[in-house]
């Protein structure tokens, strides 16, 4: 967890709005046991990476992972956890893997109550549920995206 804080901090020290999403987002939220866990997965409410890119190629800690460099997803190690952060434009969607789907996020994905557990800002119940519900959605998407890399 305190890498998790750490990043957080980190990121909306840089002005970047970041929330925690994924498995510590359902832990905090009380969906899920606590466990333990592999990565830390975020939400970066913004309209595009140019500033989580720029921290990327600033900060020396953090590792980007390149093959992860998609439309709608950034990734990076730190301390040997990886992180992933989606993007979610101003108007509550993201465009996965060039648009071969687009989610519509309910707009309490940054308001829903409370919005901060622990001191971690998380994103809301419904946009967790609802991330779960088109996960073979997302990678049937990535399927896709993958053959059509492929094909060239």
């Amino acid at each position: 967890m305190d890498l998790l804080r750490e990043t957080i901090a980190d990121m909306r020290g840089a002005s970047l709005d970041a929330w925690v999403a994924g498995g510590w987002a359902e832990e905090l939220r009380g969906l899920s046991r606590p466990r333990a866990h592999e990565d830390i997965d975020l939400f970066l409410h913004s309209p595009g990476f140019q500033e989580l890119d720029a921290q990327l190629t600033m900060r020396t800690s953090w590792e980007e992972i390149q093959r992860k460099r998609w439309s709608h997803k950034r990734a990076w190690v730190v301390r040997g956890i990886m992180v992933e952060c989606i993007l979610v434009r101003p108007d509550y969607s993201t465009s996965f893997f060039d648009d071969r789907l687009v989610v519509d996020w309910p707009r309490d994905i940054f308001q829903g109550e409370p919005t901060h557990i622990g001191g971690l800002p998380l994103i809301s119940r419904s946009a967790l549920e609802l991330c779960r519900a088109r996960y073979p959605e997302m990678a049937r998407a990535r399927e896709e995206w993958g053959a059509a890399q492929h094909a060239f």
